[in-house]
């Protein structure tokens, strides 16, 4: 099923980037900044690798190395194992992150750098997609009736409990039931 949200309008916003020839120090900082957890490095306009906390901890911390004496080309991961066209759907870039095992991609278009997504983004838009992909399901089946049901807080009294999804918001039996009356 597809959401209808292509790449580019999750991760098209303002692009941090890393340099190959900055040091580690230099984008832990800017990392650390902006509260991310890895950059797109790119070279003369080029996307040529990534660079994460992952690979800050496994090549240079592990190794007992210094951020101010290595750079982004010593540390970084290159090639890139996947990228996002900016006009793949959300679903189908979600998919790609866990079969990769990756938490971010690279949104290209015509092999140029556009966007970045992450796992982060993707969760951030998880409930509007869900009541998307509710609606798709609604239009496709006109008869289909889905009130999910879980754990959690009434959304009127805050009662902990088995709520079910009741009128947009999730309701314990009580006040689902006053809602009927």
């Amino acid at each position: 099923m597809r959401s209808g949200i292509r790449a580019i309008d999750m991760g098209g916003r303002k692009l941090l980037i890393a340099k190959p020839t900055e040091t580690v120090h230099k984008i832990s900082k800017k990392m650390a900044k902006h509260r991310i957890g890895g950059m797109p490095v790119v070279d003369k306009g080029k996307l040529i690798g990534i660079v994460t906390e992952r690979d800050i901890i496994n090549k240079m911390c592990a190794r007992g190395k210094h951020p101010k004496e290595l750079t982004v080309k010593d540390i970084m991961t290159s090639p890139v194992k996947v990228k996002a066209d900016k006009h793949d759907d959300l679903t189908h870039v979600a998919t790609k992150m866990v079969a990769h095992d990756v938490s971010r991609i690279p949104i290209v278009d015509e092999d140029k750098l556009v966007g970045f997504i992450t796992n982060k983004d993707i969760a951030r838009e998880a409930p509007s997609l869900i009541n998307v992909l509710l609606e798709q399901l609604r239009i496709k089946d006109p008869s289909y009736n889905f009130e999910p049901t879980s754990f959690g807080k009434c959304e009127t009294c805050g009662v902990p409990g088995q709520v079910d999804f009741r009128n947009e918001k999730f309701l314990c039996e009580l006040c689902a039931k006053q809602l009927k009356d």
